[in-house]
């Protein structure tokens, strides 16, 4: 019994929680940033609520720590097709902040574009912490 709970421990310990942690932080920014959830205001004394540029910044902030703390570490250990979903997900979102007929072609194409934009940038997420 005592070697079935050291080993569950274990396999607990092997889990990589900064990945599982940031996944669900960039759920929570990509729909925010794509119109999917209403504005998060942040409580406790601060009633701060987070923009939209707010918003893209978490996300980029939590594609670099994603990568940093990926088993690869670098460009190198990709394929091409890998590094374009993984430059898709940034990349859609500094379009679509930033540019203005991006914006305006995800206006014209509601919902489809934003719900396309929301699945890159998760799946842009998960090929770079494989």
């Amino acid at each position: 019994m005592a070697y079935k709970n050291s080993s569950l421990l274990s396999d607990y310990a092997q889990l990589r929680t900064l990945p599982s942690l940031t996944i669900a932080l960039l759920v929570v920014f990509s729909a925010y940033l794509y119109g999917a959830i209403t504005p998060i205001t942040l409580q406790w004394g601060l009633d701060y609520e987070i923009t939209t540029q707010g918003a893209l910044i978490g996300s980029l902030v939590i594609y670099v720590v994603a990568f940093a703390s990926s088993e690869t570490k670098s460009l190198e250990h990709y394929e091409n097709w890998e590094m374009a979903l993984i430059s898709s997900g940034p990349g859609i979102m500094l379009a679509y902040q930033y540019i203005d007929y991006v914006a305006d072609q995800f206006a014209a194409y509601d919902p489809t574009l934003y719900i396309v934009a929301f699945v890159f940038s998760l799946i842009s997420w998960g090929v770079m912490v494989r």
